[in-house]
């Protein structure tokens, strides 16, 4: 009974979400509503990096507060084929600045991997806002990818934050 619950609500989730592939077809993402672009440039001491912010605002009746894609485009060859350790390094420090802006803590953290790419599943919460944000952050070729979905504290076990973080597919040259 639990199982076919669990199977009819997954159904229900993917019903109502569409696919989204960014303008240069590197990437695609399910999303539950319209989304929006924003872009934007920094200096930093490797140089200038491009960074897009894709947001989707969902739909009242969905337990999440927020839906975000970040591409961060880092300078031609900064990660090296073998820089497995430079890698992990600039994934844990976007994950620990992230809950310094958030005002929060991680609760946990994982190594994790998509298509032979390195990256990290954190939670970061706010006990005085009562917001938590699940994210998975990539790095591909080059290209910083942190995906994270925002949501109260008591909507914080809900499908659709995994449906969205494992919607992620990194698409063919």
């Amino acid at each position: 009974m639990v199982i076919l619950l669990y199977i009819s609500s997954m159904i229900l989730v993917q019903n109502t979400w569409s696919t989204f592939t960014d303008v240069y077809e590197t990437f695609s993402i399910k999303i539950p509503g319209e989304i929006s672009l924003t872009q934007d440039k920094f200096m930093t001491n490797i140089g200038e990096i491009e960074v897009i912010t894709y947001q989707c605002n969902p739909p009242e009746e969905d337990p999440n507060l927020r839906y975000v894609l970040q591409e961060y485009d880092y300078p031609d060859n900064y990660f090296p084929q073998d820089s497995v350790e430079l890698i992990r390094r600039v994934l844990e420090t976007s994950m620990e600045e992230m809950a310094s802006k958030m005002s929060g803590k991680v609760d946990y953290s994982s190594s994790i991997e998509k298509d032979g790419y390195q990256g990290i599943l954190f939670r970061i919460s706010n006990s005085k806002t009562k917001i938590i944000m699940k994210s998975k952050t990539y790095i591909v070729d080059g290209t910083y990818y942190s995906l994270q979905v925002y949501c109260k504290k008591n909507n914080g076990l809900n499908d659709e934050i995994d449906f969205f973080l494992d919607s992620f597919i990194i698409l063919e040259d």
